[in-house]
């Protein structure tokens, strides 16, 4: 198993831009249904057609879009200067998270069907008095997953 330098801002895996384009496929799928219904039972002229078509492939190019830059924007390190997690996200407004190891509990595996097809993992960083998931990296290598959960659980352990 290579050694990783988490003490360097990462990605995840480029395979991950799968990941992240589908989910927002996803996301816009359930919030569309309606459009769906309305042409599948109402008549429609060409013209309305062909915008409706041209609407999708416009927010289909702009999902993509968000795809990419929130997969960019996307990075993660360990500051060993400041004995702290450090993940960095988002696309209009950046989020940085901060996660001393002395708070670190558990790191968690995760696969849905769509990670299982394309080969990645989620890890997920639970913390001492919160009830949710601190931080979710969506998707890593197998390789790459185990090892930042070994480097993770070691330094919780030292402090």
């Amino acid at each position: 198993m290579p050694d990783y330098n988490f003490s360097e801002p990462q990605r995840q895996s480029g395979v991950g831009l799968v990941l992240i384009f589908a989910t927002s496929l996803y996301h816009i799928g359930r919030n569309l249904w309606v459009v769906v219904f309305y042409f599948a039972f109402k008549e429609v002229d060409q013209r309305t057609l062909f915008f409706a078509g041209a609407g999708l492939m416009l927010l289909l190019l702009l999902s993509l879009a968000y795809s990419i830059i929130y997969f960019l924007n996307f990075k993660f390190h360990i500051d060993q200067k400041n004995e702290e997690f450090v993940l960095q996200k988002g696309v209009f407004s950046t989020d940085v998270i901060n996660i001393p190891f002395r708070k670190i509990q558990q790191v968690n595996f995760r696969r849905n069907i769509l990670q299982r097809i394309i080969g990645v993992y989620s890890v997920v960083v639970e913390t001492a008095g919160s009830q949710d998931k601190e931080v979710e990296i969506r998707a890593l290598s197998g390789e790459k997953a185990n090892a930042l959960a070994d480097k993770l659980m070691a330094h919780a352990e030292e402090e």
